[in-house]
């Protein structure tokens, strides 16, 4: 199985201080007309995974500094849908949040039928953090670039296996921008959570995963993936061997971003209480130390900086869809 990342190991050890502190209790959350109750964070992405580790590590802190309980209920089970539904229609009293990213909004301009608006559906509350993605293939595949892995794909007629994390998730979105730009026979699987599909990558059974960077440095040191490329606008500086997608002709810009909403009627206030303590959370030192060593950049700020990076998106998506609009209308060229 592919090892921990230090966001995962910290989140089980502080798990178990969040409830030392529920017991103890605190004058302030006693004070406090938020929260009130126990808050739940909600995230259709199961364990293993970027989403799900990063709203542990948050509500671990956030539980211990308020002496109140916040958790997270995953339930691969159900679709971004059928989660954004619910959290839209609950109480807005800020005990009821939903862990979002880039694909929280992709998918709302994708298809307006969707089921959610993520502007109007939600308020903010904030960021949390920023990854990187990157594509990998395991070394069984006996390549060492994207290049030569499509190149066979197309000389040898050959299907290749694709694997997501789940529906709906970053790793979906960017590997179907792939297929359709790479114009090769690419189906995607879908698991129910980054460690299953890294799994199956790591037996064989798939050939190409996107991997968020902190679940992507233990297998590195390990030389059991070899990375092809880096879904950003320029290399990471923890990978900077590795070439960005748009570097070898495919325009994908896929950086991972997270943070929290909350029902569109959530009072002003609430969604300052909450915003506040997020950040504190995000900004205690051991926290940030974690995120950090782990390759996820700690991100706190205002509502209006999350909203900032959801419109950021909108204009992004549209730029992309033009361009492999463009591309597909374009005449084939001849050989």
């Amino acid at each position: 199985m592919p090892t921990s990342s230090p966001i995962t190991r910290w989140s089980r050890r502080h798990t178990l201080l969040a409830g030392a502190a529920l017991l103890s209790g605190s004058a302030r959350a006693a004070d406090a007309a938020w929260p009130g109750g126990p808050v739940v964070i909600h995230t259709p992405y199961g364990a293993g995974g970027t989403s799900h580790n990063l709203s542990g590590v948050v509500a671990a802190q956030m539980s211990i500094s308020l002496g109140n309980e916040v958790s997270v209920q995953a339930r691969p089970d159900q679709t971004l849908t059928s989660m954004a539904q619910a959290v839209a229609t609950a109480p807005p009293d800020g005990r009821t949040a939903l862990l979002v990213s880039n694909v929280f909004v992709r998918a709302a301009v994708a298809s307006p039928s969707v089921g959610y608006e993520p502007f109007n559906d939600f308020r903010p509350v904030g960021l949390i953090a920023r990854s990187e993605l990157a594509l990998v293939t395991h070394p069984r595949a006996g390549v060492r670039s994207l290049s030569q892995m499509l190149g066979a794909a197309r000389q040898q007629h050959r299907t290749l296996r694709a694997a997501s994390f789940g529906k709906d998730s970053t790793s979906d979105g960017a590997l179907a921008q792939l297929r359709q730009l790479a114009d090769v026979d690419m189906p995607v699987t879908h698991f129910q959570g980054q460690a299953p599909a890294v799994e199956a990558l790591l037996a064989g059974e798939q050939d190409l995963v996107f991997i968020n960077l902190p679940e992507l440095q233990p297998l590195l040191r390990q030389h059991r993936v070899v990375p092809l490329a880096i879904a950003a606008r320029s290399r990471s500086t923890r990978l900077p061997q590795v070439p960005t997608l748009t570097e070898l002709g495919y325009p994908i810009v896929f950086a991972p971003w997270y943070g929290l909403v909350v029902p569109a009627k959530t009072p002003d206030a609430v969604v300052e209480a909450f915003n506040r303590e997020l950040n504190a959370a995000i900004g205690a030192s051991v926290v940030n130390h974690v995120l950090l060593a782990a390759g996820v950049r700690p991100e706190p700020g205002t509502p209006a900086r999350l909203r900032e990076a959801m419109q950021d998106e909108v204009t992004l998506f549209r730029v992309q869809s033009r361009a492999l609009a463009a591309r597909n209308s374009a005449p084939a060229r001849k050989s």
